[in-house]
C-alpha cells in the first residue's frame, strides 16, 4: 500500500504529479469531527465518468487558505514519507467541476464556497483500523514509530497523536503495519503555513511529541542507534525535496503565503537541525546521540 503511480500530469511542466481522478458522487462524511471535514467521494478516471462506478475516496475539501496549506502539507509529507521507505495512504488529485463544488454547499458540506479544481485525496481503505496504537506487540515493525518521529520533528508536525492520525494496517493474524496519515498540520500547522511563517517554525528546536510506545521502540532499537537509523532515513527522504515540493499542483501557492522555495528551505533548515534536536533532548540514561551524522 506504499504511495504508487506519481507521474508528470502537467503539458509542459517538469514537476511530478499525483495521479488525476474525477469527482463523480458524493457519500457523506467521512468524519464530522475532523474540522478538515473530509468527504467520501466516488470518483473516475475519466473526466467523463464513462468507466463508473470509480473507487471512493477520502477528500480533503479546499474551501478556505488554511484547507489549502493542509492540501500542500498532506502532497509534500506523503512524498517524503514514502521516499523514507514508510507506508502511506495511495494519495491522489481529485478534480471537482464548478457544479460538484458548489452541489457539496448545496448539501450543507460546507458553509462556505468550495473550490473547483483539484483537491487532495487517499484512496479509502476498510480494512485499516484508527490509531494510534495502544499494544507494543501488536506492530509488526516498532522501530517504524522511530522513523515516524523522526519525520514529525523534521516537518514540525503539530498532529501526530490524536485519533486516526495513524492507521493500524492488518500485516498477519496477530500484528499490524502503521500507516502514517493526516499530514495536515505539518510546517508548524495550516494556519502557519498559509500566513508565512515558516522561518519562525524552521528554528524550533525541540522534537516532536513522543508517545510511550516510541520511547519503548527508542529503548528497543539500542536507543541513540534507533534515533540514528530513523534520521538516516530522513537523509534519503531529502534528496527527494524538489520532487516532493514539485508535486504541489501551481495553482494552490497562490492561497498561502509561502512559495516553492520557502517549503525546500524549512525542509533542508530541519533536516541540518536534526541531529541537535534529538541530542539535547533528555534522554535520562538513552546516552549521547552526537555520533549521529548531520543532514547536508
Amino acid at each position: 500500500m506504499l504511495l504508487s503511480g506519481w507521474h508528470d500530469a502537467d503539458a509542459g511542466s517538469n514537476a511530478t504529479r499525483l495521479p488525476v481522478v474525477y469527482a463523480d458522487h458524493d457519500d457523506g462524511f467521512k468524519s464530522a469531527l475532523s474540522r478538515w471535514r473530509p468527504r467520501l467521494v466516488r470518483c473516475t478516471e475519466a473526466p467523463d465518468h464513462s468507466d463508473r462506478p470509480g473507487c471512493q475516496y477520502v477528500v480533503k475539501l479546499r474551501y478556505s487558505d488554511d484547507a489549502t496549506a493542509a492540501a500542500i502539507s498532506e502532497t509534500v509529507s506523503l512524498w517524503l514519507l514514502r521516499a523514507m521507505g514508510l507506508q502511506t495512504l495511495e494519495a491522489v488529485l481529485v478534480v471537482l467541476s464548478p457544479q460538484f463544488a458548489q452541489s457539496l454547499r448545496d448539501v450543507g458540506a460546507v458553509d462556505m464556497p468550495v473550490l473547483p479544481g483539484p483537491h487532495f485525496g487517499t484512496r479509502h481503505v476498510i480494512e485499516a483500523v484508527a490509531g494510534p496504537p495502544t499494544q507494543f506487540d501488536d506492530l509488526q515493525t516498532p522501530s517504524d514509530l522511530v522513523s515516524i518521529w523522526a519525520f514529525d520533528t523534521w516537518v514540525a508536525n503539530m498532529d501526530r497523536h490524536h485519533y486516526g492520525n495513524l492507521l493500524l494496517l492488518p500485516a498477519s493474524n496477530t500484528t499490524y503495519d502503521l500507516v502514517a496519515c493526516d499530514q495536515s498540520d505539518c510546517f508548524g500547522g495550516a494556519q502557519r503555513l498559509a500566513s508565512g511563517q515558516l522561518g519562525e517554525v524552521s528554528r524550533w528546536h525541540r522534537p516532536a511529541e513522543c508517545s510511550p510506545l516510541t520511547l519503548r521502540a527508542v529503548l528497543d532499537g539500542g536507543g541513540p542507534t534507533a534515533i540514528a537509523g530513523a534520521i538516516e532515513r530522513v537523509r534519503r527522504a531529502a534528496e527527494t525535496i524538489p520532487e516532493a515540493v514539485g508535486a504541489v499542483p501551481e495553482k494552490w501557492w497562490g492561497h498561502v503565503r509561502a512559495d516553492p522555495e520557502a517549503i525546500k528551505r524549512f525542509l533542508r533548515t530541519r533536516g541540518a537541525m536534526l541531529r541537535d534536536v534529538f541530542s539535547r533532548h533528555e534522554w535520562g540514561d538513552l546516552g549521547d546521540v552526537s555520533n549521529i551524522p548531520l543532514i547536508g
